[in-house]
């Protein structure tokens, strides 16, 4: 009986009516805060199961670890099998910033570290190194041949240009195919043309030697200018991510910047591509994204989730896939969904079994 005239002076109900048994019966299981304990109420619809039940786990506090934040990231090594980092809850967010901020910095500043004087001048006198060895061999060799009156010549097909021998006739320079007709014009005897060709062979061999000696020398110019950048521009990533270093000091979260690290070290012609309007194409730094994939900063120490339509996606998340511009369906980590049974991680999670 509701006492005078309002149910102002009433006190709310928060159990089952007439089923003490099972409200205690409910309220012992949610205590029993351990692996493989589960709960199925069943009854008759408006009894009021559902919400008795989000009353009880909501005021039960047991003694259990704040829930956490789980991030995604990129494994650099094996982009197939993401890297999953965990962290306090609220700090799952700030790394996400802190992350963003690094990649915002790099893109911004450090292609301008390849445009100071002292890179420009160190990375000139590589070039003027490599410049003088490769004009050493080319020079020796026309040295070589120069005495039995052959030359170096650069010779045009089609859009490439590769060095080959010629001899010298009278000031003229003809090639090893003209030889016959030099012998026709009575230019050469056919015992000259016969030992110009015979010297032809000796040192085309010679200089494919020295053209493999050139390539040779050209990769190794080539490490030694990329290993200045890298130690350049290493010093000047790893300053950028001594914060996240010094605030995030798990050892997942370490392997992963160093990882981060090595790949802007060997992205560096993205990033020199980010601040130039000259490039074709924007470059893509969707991996060194971070997907914050369960948020608990707002969530109370143990997460009540309720599950009104337990299907597989809602229940365990799904990875969403994109429609590229070339027609095929791609994905990544950044596309990795939660489900309700991961956002109740640490809590309780309520299935809709009807």
């Amino acid at each position: 009986m509701i006492p005078g005239d309002s149910t102002e002076g009433c006190e709310p109900i928060d159990s089952i009516i007439g089923q003490e048994r099972a409200y205690k019966a409910i309220e012992l299981g949610v205590q029993l805060f351990s692996p493989g304990y589960n709960i199925f109420v069943c009854g008759l619809a408006g009894t009021g199961k559902a919400t008795t039940i989000k009353s009880i786990l909501e005021a039960i506090d047991p003694d259990t670890d704040p829930p956490r934040d789980f991030c995604y990231v990129n494994n650099f090594t094996d982009e197939d099998r993401p890297t999953l980092l965990t962290f306090e809850r609220g700090k799952g967010c700030e790394f996400k910033t802190g992350m963003e901020n690094v990649l915002e910095h790099l893109k911004q500043q450090l292609p301008s570290i390849f445009e100071e004087q002292e890179f420009v001048r160190r990375k000139q006198e590589i070039i003027d190194e490599f410049s003088e060895k490769q004009s050493e061999l080319f020079t020796e060799f026309e040295a070589q041949i120069k005495d039995d009156g052959f030359i170096l010549a650069k010779i045009q097909e089609g859009q490439a240009i590769h060095p080959d021998i010629m001899y010298r006739i009278e000031d003229k320079a003809v090639s090893i195919g003209d030889i016959g007709a030099a012998v026709s014009q009575n230019m050469l005897t056919e015992e000259q043309a016969e030992e110009v060709v015979q010297k032809y062979k000796s040192y085309r061999g010679d200089l494919q030697e020295v053209m493999r000696k050139g390539f040779a020398l050209s990769r190794e110019y080539q490490n030694k200018l990329n290993q200045y950048e890298r130690s350049r521009a290493e010093s000047y990533v790893a300053v950028a991510l001594e914060d996240i270093r010094e605030e995030f000091g798990d050892d997942k979260v370490i392997a992963y910047l160093d990882s981060y690290l090595e790949s802007v070290l060997d992205d560096l012609d993205g990033f020199r591509a980010a601040n130039n309007p000259n490039a074709e194409g924007e470059p893509d730094f969707s991996k060194y994204e971070v997907n914050l994939v369960l948020d608990n900063e707002k969530t109370a120490d143990v997460p009540v989730v309720i599950e009104t339509a337990p299907n597989f996606v809602n229940v365990f998340g799904t990875i969403e896939r994109q429609l590229s511009t070339q027609g095929y369906w791609f994905t990544d980590f950044t596309r990795i969904k939660a489900g309700s049974f991961l956002r109740a991680d640490g809590g309780y999670l309520v299935l809709n079994a009807a």
